[in-house]
């Protein structure tokens, strides 16, 4: 094969696995590549006013051209399985590479055109009949770049389902090389999808969607390839396939990044829990190993384009700049997830994030500009959200309150770590001792948030309000381990726990009124069951007459007010009313005042107040 059918790197990797046959592209430029003398043809000689302008290279093209015509019904027009208009595609995108290889200008390209569509004419009047012709697919504008990206675009597009075939299969040594090779494609995508304001590129991208737009062979990629942004190629948020791949040159920002590099190299990775006293206990759990792997050393030069914002001058902007790069590091790899894998990730980033802020924030949250790279941190953690298409990850913005935070962390870590904790004092006693000064401290949490977090409505039904950080449900009360590990008896007298599951005042109040609400209609359903098997007796009397029903009722209600003014105007009981209601009116008044007054008393919030844009 030439060097010129295929672009080289691809043409090499259908060659190793012997699958350039299927179709019969490659084969179809070869024949077509064996017309490569000077033929003589009239209207190649002279086809247009500018003719004489045109380079000799253009007419030597233009004579192939011709000649392939001619023979176009007998040699091409069926070539093998091929359809007519198959061999056609094919023939054109070979020409495309030809004039690319040619460096053909625009008046190049409209002297073949001109000379291809007068063959048109000729064949059309010798045999009006035949249906096998095939024309110049010309747009109004081909560059040289364009020509190629066409013709490459196509090529691959035809080649796909064998190369889909071997990564199925797995029979292949160069998976990694295709893999490279398809997110060489999926950014050519990108940039033509971006570059097509003269809709040059319609027929590839029209071709791409047809292959990818189908959600499964996505996935089937995805999984196939990893890592290689593949899922984002449709996504129209961002011009390039991966968002954060543009780093800049390493020196041009070496004396601003230097400082951070150093700082990343020479520190640890951090407590990753505030309650560092039971570390011990947090290495078992898979919860640390997911902390550990989220806050890895990361290559800060690669995300430097999203996380710039937050370098200035001091130590400080350093560490946010690294965690921003370790976020985006983490958001790619949640992105490359799915269903519970992600919602879990999710969950673990977000604490991991509030534990960073509190290393970071924490010391004198009353810093203004710690708030304001707080702010900025916040803000491109949810760009690099949006640049990803990541929809279901989200974290709070407003309203900040380390303190808070770090309980909720600590709560999302007991659940998720609730069925591994477990000890034998006569084997450990230490680690049976921690894990009952970890659950004391637990279960102050517990208490503090099951009102927020849990309504109950019985004892079989509790909704959990809580979100990611807390469960309603009874068996993971800390109680529950305290009582499993025997924690009464490990820890010293008065540094017990006793079990927490109260309901809340209102939750209390609604259960009342559902379960009276319950007795009372069995009631009302039993009275009503009991008229109605009498109704039947008592309809023919007096009451069962709607003029009597009606007529009484007036009468009561009016002998009902007759009664009333007579015990208020002549007893006690008008003194007492008029007394209630001028009591009522100078409290009313009082409350007015000092409502007034208070307006103007400061109050204090530990909250960190975060402008998010």
């Amino acid at each position: 094969m030439s060097s010129d059918v295929l672009d080289p790197d691809f043409q090499k990797l259908l060659v190793a696995d012997n699958i350039q046959t299927k179709p019969p592209l490659c084969e179809f430029y070869e024949s077509l590549n064996t017309y490569n003398e000077e033929y003589s043809n009239s209207l190649c000689d002279a086809s247009g006013e500018n003719s004489t302008n045109v380079r000799q290279e253009i007419r030597k093209l233009c004579g192939i051209i011709s000649k392939i015509l001619d023979i176009w019904d007998k040699k091409y027009a069926n070539y093998g399985t091929l359809s007519n208009n198959k061999s056609c595609d094919y023939f054109n995108y070979w020409l495309y590479g030809k004039m690319k290889d040619n460096k053909v200008s625009t008046a190049d390209i409209n002297f073949l055109y001109q000379a291809w569509f007068q063959n048109d004419n000729n064949h059309f009047s010798l045999d009006k009949h035949n249906k096998n012709v095939c024309s110049f697919k010309k747009f109004s504008v081909f560059s040289e770049e364009e020509l190629g990206n066409k013709k490459k675009m196509y090529d691959f597009l035809e080649y796909y389902n064998g190369i889909r075939e071997k990564l199925n299969n797995g029979k292949t040594t160069q998976k990694d090389k295709y893999c490279d090779y398809i997110k060489v494609i999926f950014k050519l995508y990108k940039e033509m999808e971006h570059n097509n304001t003269s809709k040059v590129y319609n027929p590839e991208i029209y071709l791409f969607k047809l292959k990818f737009l189908d959600i499964n062979e996505l996935k089937f990629l995805e999984n196939k390839c990893p890592n290689k942004c593949l899922k984002l190629v449709f996504y129209k948020n961002n011009k390039t396939l991966c968002p954060f791949e543009e780093k800049p040159e390493k020196e041009s920002v070496k004396d601003e990044l230097q400082k951070c590099e150093d700082k990343q190299n020479t520190s640890t990775n951090g407590h990753l829990d505030k309650m560092k006293e039971y570390e011990y206990i947090f290495k078992k759990f898979s919860s640390h190993t997911t902390y550990e792997e989220l806050n890895n050393n990361v290559d800060i030069y690669h995300y430097y384009n999203i996380c710039s914002e937050l370098l200035q001058t001091d130590e400080q902007d350093c560490k946010s700049y690294i965690l921003c790069s370790k976020l985006a590091r983490n958001f790619e790899k949640l992105f490359e997830m799915n269903n519970e894998e992600r919602s879990n990730r999710c969950e673990h980033i977000t604490n991991w994030m509030y534990d960073q802020f509190w290393l970071i924030f924490n010391n004198n949250s009353n810093n203004i500009h710690k708030v304001y790279s707080l702010g900025k941190l916040l803000n491109v953690g949810y760009t690099i959200l949006h640049k990803l298409g990541i929809n279901d990850c989200y974290y709070e913005t407003e309203d900040i309150n380390l303190e808070e935070l770090m309980e909720k962390k600590y709560l999302h870590d007991y659940f998720k770590n609730y069925d591994k904790i477990n000890c034998d004092s006569s084997t450990d006693e230490y680690k049976c001792q921690k894990y009952c000064e970890y659950i004391t401290q637990i279960n102050d949490l517990y208490k503090k948030y099951i009102g927020e977090c849990c309504i109950h409505y019985n004892d079989e039904n509790v909704s959990d309000e809580g979100k990611y950080f807390f469960n309603c449900n009874k068996n993971y009360n800390p109680y529950s381990v305290y009582s499993k590990l025997k924690c009464s008896s490990i820890l010293p007298p008065g540094k017990g726990i006793k079990e927490e599951f109260k309901l809340v005042p209102i939750d209390n109040f609604v259960l009342w009124l559902t379960d009276k609400s319950h007795k009372q209609s069995q009631l009302l359903e039993r009275i009503n069951t009991e008229l109605s098997s009498t109704s039947d007796k008592t309809c023919n009397k007096l009451m069962c007459d709607p003029f009597y029903i009606v007529s009484f009722g007036s009468f009561a209600i009016v002998g009902m007010f007759l009664l009333f003014f007579i015990l208020y105007k002549f007893t006690p009981l008008g003194y007492w009313v008029n007394k209630r209601i001028l009591k009522t009116e100078n409290e009313k008044h009082y409350y007015q005042e000092n409502d007034a007054y208070s307006t103007h008393l400061n109050s204090q919030t530990q909250r960190i107040r975060i402008s998010y844009h």
